[in-house]
C-alpha cells in the first residue's frame, strides 16, 4: 500500500510539472544546478507565474526587472524554452544574450536538462534530433529547437514561435550613446522581424536595469509589455500574481529575497557598488545623472564665467574615443577651473 502511495504521489508530481512551470522548476533543479538547494521564495512563484502566461499564450510580451543572481536566466533562457518544447515539439525558440560566453552557458544548461532521463520521462514526445544537436542551435525531431544568439550575431533565414531576450546589453558599455542605439536597432531590426506570425508569437526580456535609458527603458516606451518588476527593497505597496488566484503582498521595506540577501548583505552591496549603481541592479530605478559621487544637485548653472585671474589650478578630464566609425562615441575633453575665493570648480571649456 505505501508502494502504491508512493507511485500515486510521483505520478501527481509529474502531472503537475507538465503543467506548473513553478514544479518545473522545482524538479529541474538539482540537474541545473547540482548540490544547490533551491530556496523556495514567493518570487520565484511570480516569476515563473508571469513566464507561464506567456507559454499558454495568455500574454505576448513580457518583460521581468529583477536583480543579478535570482534565476532569471534558469528560469527564462533554460527552463521557458524546455517547457515550451516539452509541450510542443514543433515551436521554433531564440535566446538572446550579450555574449557567446554566455549563452554557451545556457545552451548547455539546457541540453543537460532536455537529454536527462527526468525531463524524457515528463515530455516522451520532445526528442533532440541528433543530427541537430550543437549548443548553439538544438533542434527537435518534429521539426521545433532552440537557437543561441548573441548580441550581432546571424540569425537570418531562422524563424521563432518565442523570443526570449535575457540581459542584451553588457554593463560596462550601457553608458554610450551609440551601443544603446544598437540595442535598439538589433531588436527592431533584426529580433522583431525574425517572429514568425506576429499575431500570436511572443517575446520575453529579463533585465536588470542598468541606465536610465537602457534597453528595458526602450522596450517600456513601447507601451506593449507587461512589466513584472521585482527590486531587491518594495518601494511601494502591490499585488503581485501568483498561481492559483494567490498574491504576493509587498509593502514597502519588504525584501524580496530575505534567506540569501538580507538587510545587512543589501547594505553591505550597496555600500561595495555604490549608490547609483545599486539603484539600478537591485532596486530597478536608474537615476539620470547622478553617481555615488556627484548628484544633479551639486551642479549649478551660471550665467558668465569669472574672471580668468581668479582661477588659481586648471585641470582637464578626456574621455578618448577607442574606435574609428561613424557610430563610434566622440572624443570629448572637459576644462576644470578652480576659484581661489569661492572654492569650487567651473567647467570652463569643453572640447567634442
Amino acid at each position: 500500500m505505501n508502494a502504491q502511495n508512493s507511485d500515486d504521489r510521483k505520478r501527481l508530481a509529474e502531472a503537475a510539472m507538465r503543467e506548473n512551470l513553478y514544479a518545473f522548476l522545482a524538479g529541474s533543479f538539482g540537474i541545473l544546478c547540482p548540490g544547490e538547494r533551491l530556496a523556495r521564495a514567493p518570487y520565484l512563484e511570480a516569476m515563473c507565474y508571469a513566464l507561464q502566461r506567456v507559454a499558454s499564450g495568455e500574454c505576448q510580451r513580457l518583460m521581468i526587472s529583477i536583480a543579478p543572481r535570482h534565476l532569471k536566466s534558469i528560469c527564462g533562457s533554460v527552463l521557458l524554452p524546455a517547457f515550451e518544447l516539452g509541450r510542443d515539439p514543433t515551436k521554433k525558440v531564440v535566446v538572446v544574450s550579450y555574449g557567446k560566453d554566455l549563452a554557451r552557458e545556457h545552451a548547455e544548461q539546457f541540453r543537460r536538462l532536455v537529454t536527462s532521463p527526468f525531463y524524457q520521462r515528463l515530455f516522451p514526445k520532445m526528442k533532440v534530433d541528433p543530427k541537430h544537436n550543437r549548443f548553439e542551435h538544438m533542434k527537435t525531431t518534429k521539426g521545433g529547437g532552440r537557437k543561441s544568439v548573441s548580441l550581432g550575431g546571424g540569425i537570418t533565414g531562422f524563424g521563432a514561435n518565442l523570443i526570449i531576450i535575457d540581459d542584451l546589453g553588457k554593463p560596462s558599455e550601457m553608458r554610450h550613446d551609440t551601443y544603446r542605439q544598437e540595442l535598439r536597432d538589433f531588436f527592431d531590426q533584426t529580433l522583431f522581424s525574425r517572429l514568425n506570425d506576429k499575431r500570436t508569437d511572443r517575446i520575453v526580456s529579463i533585465q536588470q536595469r542598468l541606465h536610465p535609458d537602457d534597453f528595458s527603458a526602450y522596450l517600456l516606451e513601447k507601451d506593449t509589455f507587461d512589466h513584472l518588476c521585482l527590486p531587491s527593497i518594495a518601494e511601494i505597496p502591490e499585488e503581485i500574481p501568483l498561481y492559483n488566484n494567490r498574491v504576493l503582498t509587498r509593502r514597502p521595506g519588504d525584501l524580496l529575497n530575505p534567506e540569501r540577501e538580507p538587510q545587512e548583505v543589501l547594505d553591505r552591496i550597496k555600500a561595495d557598488i555604490g549608490n547609483f549603481a545599486f539603484q539600478a541592479q537591485y532596486q530597478q530605478n536608474p537615476t539620470d545623472g547622478e553617481n555615488e559621487f556627484l548628484s544633479m544637485s551639486d551642479l549649478h548653472l551660471v550665467e558668465t564665467l569669472p574672471d580668468e585671474s581668479v582661477f588659481v589650478r586648471r585641470v582637464q578630464s578626456w574621455d578618448t574615443a577607442a574606435k574609428d566609425s561613424p557610430r563610434s562615441d566622440f572624443t570629448v575633453g572637459l576644462t576644470f577651473g578652480w576659484h581661489a575665493y569661492e572654492e569650487r570648480w567651473y567647467l570652463l571649456d569643453v572640447f567634442r
